[in-house]
């Protein structure tokens, strides 16, 4: 019986460690790709993407879109997107946020 559970408890490592030792994944698809976001793609206008962004066009108009979770929902999302200028703004002020600026100042 014990050599059964060394041998579980052996297996069971094993299988972690091969797992753990295999490359992750690369997405050769952009687009709208959350992979190809996080990668910091670059659009047609030179603009670089933030992580958690994808390009959209809206209205013939281009916008940086993302899916929040909605509050006390585990699944409800909410799709936010904001023009290239609204994205900048927004950067602004969390960086100002981050060093302790107001954004009055």
């Amino acid at each position: 019986m014990r050599w059964v559970t060394g041998f579980l408890i052996l297996a069971g490592a094993l299988t972690l460690a091969a797992c753990a030792a295999q490359a992750p994944e690369t997405s050769t698809t952009t687009g709208g790709s959350r992979h190809a976001a996080a990668a910091g793609s670059a659009t047609a206008s030179g603009h670089v993407i933030p992580s958690g962004y994808r390009r959209e066009v809206v209205n013939g108009e281009e916008r940086f879109c993302r899916d929040d979770l909605d509050t006390g929902s585990r699944v409800q999302r909410t799709k936010v997107c904001l023009t290239w200028e609204e994205l900048q703004a927004q950067e602004r002020t969390n960086m100002q946020f981050y060093r302790g600026r107001s954004t009055a100042d």
